[in-house]
């Protein structure tokens, strides 16, 4: 942190709170409702105790909530790690057989296709549909616009 910005951050609040410490002197009366008990306290002071009061608190609700976080993370790691572990294990045993699946996979989809095959294929899936390009050459089934 640069040394403006230090000084910007902590010795202008310091300063704020003496001089508010410095022109409130004067005791107050405090006292709880259900207790039996009155204190004659600075203003300043329970001003102070109030600020402290309020950093204990927003540490001690940041904390329980970096602690919940903090376990579910472990949690997480936990099965992330079992589920690694897991798909490794599937990878050690069918490794061989998946390798050469996936080679002949690779080898049938860039297997040049022959003009037989398609119309074998044509064939099976029943009467061959005409090409656009032969429609357009026939006249059939577009009319002149």
């Amino acid at each position: 942190m640069s040394s403006f910005l230090r000084w910007i951050v902590f010795v202008l609040p310091a300063a704020a709170l003496v001089v508010f410490a410095l022109f409130n002197r004067q005791p107050v009366l405090v006292s709880l409702p259900g207790f039996d008990l009155a204190l004659r306290l600075p203003l300043f002071a329970m001003f102070l105790a109030g600020m402290f009061l309020g950093a204990i608190l927003a540490f001690a609700l940041s904390f329980r909530r970096s602690f919940v976080l903090s376990r579910k993370l472990k949690k997480a790691e936990r099965r992330a790690d079992a589920a690694q572990a897991r798909l490794d294990a599937q990878n050690e045993d069918g490794e061989a057989g998946q390798t050469s699946r996936k080679f002949e996979a690779i080898d049938h989809a860039q297997a040049p296709r022959s003009s037989t095959a398609s119309s074998q294929r044509a064939s099976a899936l029943g009467a061959a549909r005409p090409s656009p390009v032969q429609n357009k050459a026939s006249g059939v089934g577009r009319s002149a616009v």
